[in-house]
């Protein structure tokens, strides 16, 4: 929403997005060998967020936002020196707040194409807990999923 007078924008934005961010690392202990291999597969984020900002000219406009984000991950160890069977499966949903900077320029008088980043601060996954010794040592798994987001946008005003 465009307050014309004072040039500030107001707005609200609904995102779903299939990432399809896949990562692989190495489990190790400090100082310790190779455990094992964990791919992290990020398959969608849903988010609502609120936005506001100020126009600089009738084409271009920077703007803040903030989101509250839910997103499902899957974890797959695998190859796991310690245990058997050598593979466990995972999966959940995390939950945090995404806030962002980003501009828009007027394309066309409902479309606007922009840049925005954005940083993920989710809450750290503990799918397993270090509390059980498995082979004489407790060994637990847990993540962290925040990420950086640099998006090209393409928006139609409705």
């Amino acid at each position: 929403y465009y307050l014309e007078a004072s040039k500030i924008i107001l707005g609200a934005e609904l995102s779903f997005s299939m990432t399809g961010v896949n990562s692989k690392k190495e489990l190790k202990v400090d100082g310790g060998t190779v455990e094992g291999q964990v791919n992290i597969q990020h398959r969608y984020s849903l988010g609502l967020a609120i936005l506001s900002g100020i126009v600089l000219n009738p084409k271009v406009a920077l703007y803040g936002k903030l989101a509250l984000e839910t997103n499902k991950v899957n974890l797959t160890y695998s190859n796991l020196t310690f245990q058997t069977p050598t593979t466990e499966k995972y999966g959940g949903s995390l939950r945090g707040f995404v806030p962002g900077l980003g501009m828009y320029y007027k394309w066309a008088p409902t479309i606007l194409i922009g840049a925005e980043y954005g940083y993920a601060f989710l809450k750290k996954k503990q799918p397993r807990m270090d509390t059980v010794a498995i082979n004489g040592a407790k060994r637990g798994y847990s993540f962290s999923a925040n990420e950086h987001r640099v998006m090209a946008k393409v928006n139609y005003i409705f």
